[in-house]
């Protein structure tokens, strides 16, 4: 049931889930500590 498709779409979402876990990780910590540009 693994054919090329399905491997790509796989690394398509764990690609996305990746991006969205590092801006939530980079977003809380420029919340945590606010600069003062």
């Amino acid at each position: 049931m693994m054919t090329g498709a399905s491997a790509a779409l796989w690394a398509a979402l764990g690609g996305l889930v990746g991006v969205l876990i590092a801006l939530a990780w980079v977003f809380g910590g420029l919340r945590r500590r606010p600069s003062r540009l």
